[in-house]
């Protein structure tokens, strides 16, 4: 088992530094990578929330599917509402979840045992805060252009000083911490990874790197594994049909209303994305935070 992990985070290493190869031998132009980006953010990140009904059906026994979808939908109305009447509010609250929704992932997966909530907060730094540190002067536009008003400028010295307090701290805080050799090592593994595609490549193409190789597809095996222990003759095919239906209407809606919004610029259509993957991920946050506790009796 440890080493099928070793091969697993191989495979993905190895699968970056081509990304990051390819990428610097043959550079593509802005529009086109943010298009496949966003195409691989669609493709992989809808569908590791699209049983997300079924996940809570088989937690809460007595709720009834439909409930929790009308409970879901009303949740992501509302924090558009939230987006339209306070962005900037709204949009602090995104990184929160996001970095406590990713933390839990990742401590997840690494399988690390009585999780803690500053093992959260390390781990959503180093998932959320280093990448907007690293890349704060490239994606600055972006960010005011999603608050709607202009935000400081941070020094790049600052900045450094920030990711190397960031990362010393979490070190320090996993070293103290009861885990294995392998799990140490994948977390710095993971560090290094976080800090050489930020730095070394456009914000969107590290951000669709991690989500990808390291949340979205760690998720939907996690999901599987779900399944497979609750419903007899589960297959990886049974787990694809479960996938479809939710997949499709949730990629469709995403791109009618990017193309409905008919944006003039990228970084307009960059914004109107990015609000749109937040709305439907704050109730896939809230109800993974039930089945991550759920998992741990896996």
């Amino acid at each position: 088992m440890v080493l099928f992990f070793y091969l697993m985070d191989l495979i993905k290493y190895s699968f970056v530094f081509t990304v990051f190869v390819l990428y610097s031998l043959f550079p593509v132009e802005e529009s086109v990578l943010n298009t496949t980006c966003f195409a691989l953010i669609l493709l992989f990140g809808i569908p590791h929330g699209a049983v997300d009904h079924k996940i809570n059906s088989s937690i809460n026994k007595n709720e009834n599917t439909l409930i929790f979808i009308l409970r879901y939908v009303l949740i992501s109305v509302g924090y558009i509402f939230w987006w339209i009447l306070l962005p900037g509010k709204a949009f602090v609250f995104f990184l929160i979840i996001s970095a406590y929704h990713f933390s839990q992932e990742m401590l997840e997966s690494l399988k690390v045992k009585d999780v803690k909530l500053l093992d959260i907060l390390f781990i959503g730094n180093l998932i959320i805060v280093v990448p907007l540190l690293i890349s704060y002067g490239s994606i600055k536009n972006n960010i005011e252009d999603v608050l709607g008003f202009t935000i400081p400028e941070v020094s790049f010295t600052l900045r450094i000083l920030f990711v190397l307090l960031i990362i010393s701290l979490l070190f320090y805080h996993f070293s103290r911490k009861m885990m294995d050799r392998r799990k140490k090592l994948s977390l710095m593994f993971f560090a290094v990874f976080i800090v050489f595609t930020y730095s070394l490549l456009p914000f969107i193409l590290a951000f669709t790197l991690y989500f990808v190789l390291f949340h979205s597809f760690n998720v939907l095996s996690m999901e599987y594994k779900w399944f497979k222990n609750r419903l007899r003759k589960y297959s990886i095919l049974s787990f694809v049909k479960d996938l479809l239906l939710f997949s499709v209407l949730g990629i469709s809606g995403i791109v009618l209303f990017v193309v409905f919004i008919n944006s003039n610029t990228t970084s307009e259509t960059l914004t109107y994305f990015f609000i749109a993957i937040s709305v439907i991920t704050l109730p896939h946050v809230l109800l993974f935070d039930s089945f991550y506790k759920a998992n741990k009796n896996i």
